[in-house]
């Protein structure tokens, strides 16, 4: 029963958002092309950050193993 509600939910917030866009498109459809793609380019760079952050952390996690060992008397 919860995946049928999450399924219907889900719906429900995508039709809200369509909506939502189709109400600005009829309000100023220049303005609402401009915020979708100043919105997309946000979206865009965060991910890019994000991955460089997920990348630098793996490699930086995986140097505690070597720093532990060079400094036992040290807890991370």
């Amino acid at each position: 029963m919860s995946s049928v509600l999450n399924v219907v939910s889900n719906a429900d917030v995508m039709w809200q958002a369509f909506g939502c866009v189709a109400a600005m498109f009829v309000i100023s459809p220049k303005l609402t092309g401009l915020m979708a793609g100043v919105v997309t380019a946000i979206v865009a760079v965060g991910s890019l950050f994000g991955s460089a952050l997920r990348q630098l952390s793996r490699t930086s996690q995986a140097q505690v193993p070597l720093f532990n060992k060079s400094y036992p008397e040290i807890e991370i």
